[in-house]
């Protein structure tokens, strides 16, 4: 008994449809409400200032960046499209903030991969301060330490 192709097509797509899903599983994600993200408010220590920070995501996506001072070079490395850094350097010292608040304010869309194996949504951060522009002091903040509130509230 020969099926025509009208038979044949809807079972042959359904099946090509759950192949792909299937093989490109770790690109179905679901994006969440975005979050502003930025550094909490340090107390530097006399003559400290800051030099450089990173802020590194896993599974998201950078959107938006505000808040750039003078004197700052920005750049977003996305070589790693599951993995994206954003760091800032300052070109002089007349650049160097003296605050955490001057750092920039970032927009990010998390994403949740649907593969039980991938890893989990976070952000980590790293911002470089010195007091005599040789030595520089790296400080370490995990996604709990960083300011986080979604966008609209």
């Amino acid at each position: 008994m020969k099926r025509s192709w009208l038979e044949i097509a809807p079972l042959t797509l359904a099946v090509l449809l759950i192949a792909c899903t299937l093989s490109c599983g770790q690109r179905a994600t679901k994006q969440d409400t975005p979050l502003i993200v930025s550094f909490p408010d340090v107390h530097l220590a006399k003559d400290e200032r800051i030099v450089g920070f990173t802020l590194t995501v896993t599974i998201g996506t950078i959107a938006s960046i505000s808040n750039i001072q003078e004197d700052w070079s920005i750049q977003l490395d996305s070589g790693l499209s599951w993995q994206p850094k954003l760091s800032g350097i300052c070109h002089h010292g007349a650049g160097a903030l003296m605050s955490f608040h001057e750092l920039p304010i970032v927009t990010i869309k998390p994403d949740h991969l649907s593969m039980e194996t991938a890893p989990q949504f976070t952000i980590a951060g790293t911002v470089d301060t010195t007091v005599d522009f040789e030595g520089v002091q790296t400080r370490s903040f995990a996604m709990a330490d960083l300011v986080v509130r979604k966008e609209g509230i």
